[in-house]
């Protein structure tokens, strides 16, 4: 029966464990030492060798040779846990044993003494997925375990766990193994079985595997069976469903170059050849991340030949244009994951994206300072004093002076006006930054029970509503009667609400809509 490369070449020993040195020394040393915890918890990403960890530590435990940090894979005991079959260690799946009804017959069959072994073992994976209740039933066994008893538990979110029970285990943190430490397993990999590979393909799956290399070796055992030529960097990219890289160059081109309608017929074309929405936008995602890692000499498993590549798209960005770009982009994946229609979804923000004016902050600081202050006659507004080092900004331009209000005998226009810089002067002792908010505003009609008042600036509206209570609270005693306050939306401010990935767009990139197409 055939047998796949991530059991085939498992480890056996805590020696062959890949990338988590830091976890199989320190149990090698207390399986030495004498010093066995009652309860294990390893916890981090999938495909990492948790469970693998284990189930060495249960050989280690119950070696026919003693309890040894080498155990001999040949007794009994070892081949009954290798093989799955051990009556002492028990591996059981928290994510379908997780209720109470489960944790009491595991208690109750806790009491009695290991059948042939040193130690009866349970090795309970995605231990997080238990109940809570089934949890409580399980930490009076954790408290008072018998002696002949460990508990193994393994999870990739330690952070549900209650703090009940991470207090009463031993936590061993495992980490992403490393691009290199992948790929040089790989290679272990087709040497024994005679695979031939080119190496971008096998750079290209240890990228896919973003550091689980039981992912790995599974998209090599099926790139394996897929040819039987030599592999190339094509057929994984057909077989995995991966688009080429390039594709990453011409979108980093088009979003710089505020090209939508070449981006959107890309990213159609791309879909259409079946590749996934999320896997195009992780992939975007990475390869900003290699561009920016290799204009700063970080090496990420690029090859040479190719670093020039990477080197002149870095030259097109500034760092910091380059990580508010994948922050942006991150916070669109966690919303794609509830879209009904992802192709959609992923034509709209990078629309959006190409949209964008891309300019470095630290331009428009420099253009900023180049502007002209003029200040009117009499009005000590904004000044601005340039040190060597610093710019002195002082207080803003003050309201105008309050001017009476004169319901009868005006101007219906002009009393409008009057009414609302009454108002905005009133509300200046308890809030400047509200007042000249006010300021900002048009008042263009008056009744009996209401105002209605226009802003241009959507932003400014918004701070308007949110004290509007304060703000009618002096609008009513300015005129001697309740009046409400009504907004209307300015011709230059979009009638449709903006949809959750521009608002999060707009905050990443310190935006705000001025005008239609602004």
């Amino acid at each position: 029966m055939y047998t796949v490369f991530a059991r085939k070449y498992r480890p056996q020993n805590f020696d062959d464990v890949i990338g988590q040195e830091h976890c199989t020394t320190t149990l090698k040393n207390a399986i030495s030492k004498g010093t066995i915890a009652h309860a294990y918890l390893f916890a981090g990403p999938r495909g990492v060798g948790k469970t693998t960890t284990a189930r060495i530590l249960s050989k280690a435990l119950n070696c026919n040779s003693g309890s040894t940090p080498n155990p001999c894979n040949k007794c009994t005991n070892c081949k009954e846990i290798m093989q799955g079959n051990s009556l002492d260690v028990l591996e059981i799946d928290g994510a379908s044993n997780r209720g109470i009804d489960e944790v009491r017959t595991l208690r109750e069959n806790a009491r009695y003494v290991p059948s042939s072994s040193r130690y009866k073992i349970y090795i309970i994976d995605e231990v997080h997925m238990l109940t809570k209740e089934a949890f409580n039933a399980l930490l009076k066994t954790l408290e008072e375990p018998p002696s002949h008893i460990v508990f193994i538990f393994a999870t990739t979110h330690p952070q549900k766990v209650p703090q009940t029970i991470l207090s009463r285990c031993q936590r061993f943190n495992f980490r992403r193994i490393s691009l290199e430490d992948i790929i040089n397993t790989l290679k272990y990999i087709i040497e024994k079985e005679d695979v031939k590979i080119e190496e971008k393909a096998l750079i290209l799956i240890a990228k896919k595997a973003d550091g689980a290399l039981r992912d790995a070796e599974g998209m090599l055992d099926q790139l394996a069976s897929y040819s039987d030529a030599i592999i190339k960097e094509e057929d994984v990219r057909n077989v995995l469903g991966l688009p080429g890289e390039d594709v990453f160059f011409d979108m980093q081109s088009y979003i710089i170059n505020g090209k939508t309608k070449e981006i959107l017929t890309l990213i159609q074309q791309l879909t259409e050849s079946g590749i996934s929405s999320e896997e195009i936008l992780t992939g975007f995602i990475e390869h900003l991340r290699s561009v920016l890692l290799v204009s700063n000499n970080i090496n990420v498993g690029v090859l040479d030949e190719e670093k020039e590549k990477y080197t002149k798209a870095s030259s097109k960005l500034t760092a910091n244009v380059i990580l508010r770009i994948m922050r942006f982009l991150l916070e669109a994946k966690k919303e794609m994951r509830y879209s009904e229609n992802p192709d959609i979804y992923l034509l709209e923000i990078m629309a959006r994206l190409a949209a964008f004016k891309i300019v470095p902050i630290e331009d428009i600081i420099e253009n900023l300072k180049k502007i002209p202050i003029k200040l009117q006659k009499g009005q000590d507004a904004y000044k601005v004093k340039e040190s060597e080092d610093s710019y002195e900004v002082s207080q803003p331009p003050p309201l105008p002076p309050q001017v009476p209000v004169k319901l009868k005998d005006t101007h219906p226009d002009k009393e409008l006006t009057n009414i609302w810089q009454q108002l905005a002067s009133d509300i200046e002792t308890e809030s400047k930054a509200l007042a000249h908010t006010l300021i900002l505003g048009k008042p263009i009609q008056m009744d009996e029970e209401s105002i209605t008042v226009m802003f241009s600036n959507e932003y400014h509206r918004n701070s308007i509503e949110e004290k509007k209570v304060l703000v009618e609270k002096h609008l009513s005693e300015i005129v001697g009667k309740k009046l409400k306050i009504i907004f209307k939306e300015s011709p230059v401010i979009e009638s449709k609400k903006e949809s959750v990935i521009l608002k999060k767009a707009l905050e990443i990139f310190s935006a705000e809509i001025i005008s239609k197409g602004g």
